[in-house]
């Protein structure tokens, strides 16, 4: 019997096995918290406060937390694996679940400022002002 190559299935198995090499690599990195995914994040200034926004899609706004210390922003959370995702037969699989923690170095003149969050489509957007302005 005769059974046809597929080289997309053979990229799949080798694709998998890369992502489970780095997965146990980063593990050994920080073996006390699992790695799930590090969020894209842009930082800047916008009309004089320093802006800071990250994607998060798919992420549930309840399961982010944000902490403010004199020299960084941490953003910690979760992206839950959807209803019914271990019962399906994925061909791809590029989204990345599970917990987040992305540090965000800002100047101390911004640590002591105020602090607005927001979250929209997906888009974390913490804008943070300047102490005394």
């Amino acid at each position: 019997m005769l059974v046809e190559w597929d080289p997309w299935k053979a990229f799949d198995e080798i694709w998998k096995e890369m992502d489970q090499i780095l997965d146990s690599y980063l593990a050994r990195l920080s073996p006390e918290r699992e790695f799930g995914f590090v969020p894209a994040a842009e930082v800047g200034e916008v009309g004089g406060e320093l802006q800071v926004r990250v994607a998060l899609p798919g992420v549930i706004e309840e399961d982010i937390d944000i902490t403010l210390q004199p020299d960084r922003i941490t953003i910690r959370g979760e992206r839950q694996k959807p209803p019914g995702y271990a019962r399906a037969r994925w061909g791809t699989h590029e989204i990345r679940y599970g917990q987040f923690v992305r540090e965000i170095a800002i100047p101390e003149s911004a640590g002591e400022g105020e602090v607005r969050a927001v979250f929209s489509d997906g888009i974390l957007t913490i804008t943070v002002s300047k102490k005394g302005t």
